[in-house]
């Protein structure tokens, strides 16, 4: 099955403020960050997704202590409607995807910061 991309991958609020944080939305509104995730994540892009939004900046823990670091993101159909997946603790159907595109925050910024310079930018 061929994947495709979304078209639109937005960081929501204030999250990734900072300068190096600036550099961690670029990455994750670029085809590498946000995109290449629900290209390859079961029931994002093959659900017919159009758009992902961060919500949550990342964490780990929270519910369940030794849950692995992730962003919190939220995923829209073409009419606007979000896609639903279940939620790991309590199996019950939100409209929050848990995104493990890296190990920790500092593990985030330096996938961001690598990306980066490849870009040609210092």
């Amino acid at each position: 099955m061929s994947r495709r991309f979304i078209s639109h991958a937005t960081v929501a609020g204030k999250n990734y403020t900072s300068k190096k944080g600036k550099i961690v939305k670029q990455w994750l509104e670029s085809d590498e960050g946000l995109k290449a995730w629900a290209a390859k994540t079961k029931g994002v892009d093959d659900a017919g997704a159009e758009s992902a939004v961060v919500t949550g900046a990342g964490h780990s823990g929270g519910t369940v202590t030794t849950e692995p670091f992730h962003l919190d993101v939220q995923v829209k159909d073409a009419k606007g409607h979000f896609i639903p997946t279940e939620n790991p603790h309590t199996k019950k159907p939100t409209n929050t995807w848990h995104a493990y595109i890296a190990t920790s925050k500092k593990n985030l910024y330096d996938i961001a910061d690598a990306w980066w310079k490849s870009k040609g930018n210092k």
